[in-house]
């Protein structure tokens, strides 16, 4: 079965395989005390009508290990990192494309074992 509901009244959740909604309210919460927030990492992509207002809220945000992926220079966001290849589009673009025949594809020019070991 499948339940929704909205997290503060504005973010939609949408439960699957429980058999009933008090059931995946108590799977939410189980994994929601399980959560590390000294260990969180947050990542935004720059797509999908995000702002530069929406940049700074979310570098404003209290976690200290915070990546914004933009497709162009913000010099006054602190967490963002230029996703080379999308400087002339309005917002950036798929990171999951392969960018050449190695498997290299648009995110790997981010240092990802840096930022999740640090």
């Amino acid at each position: 079965m499948a339940f929704s509901d909205r997290l503060g009244g504005v973010i939609r959740l949408h439960f699957l395989h429980y058999n009933s909604f008090d059931e995946a309210v108590d799977a939410w919460k189980r994994r929601c005390r399980r959560i590390h927030w000294d260990n969180v990492r947050i990542v935004l992509v720059e797509r999908d009508g995000c702002t530069e207002s929406d940049l700074k809220a979310f570098d404003e945000l209290p976690y200290s290990h915070k990546i914004a992926l933009v497709h162009k220079n913000y010099s006054n966001i602190k967490s963002s990192f230029l996703i080379k290849g999308f400087e002339e589009c309005s917002e950036l673009g798929n990171v999951m494309t392969f960018v050449n025949s190695l498997g290299r594809k648009h995110y790997d020019q981010f240092h990802w074992r840096h930022f999740l070991n640090q």
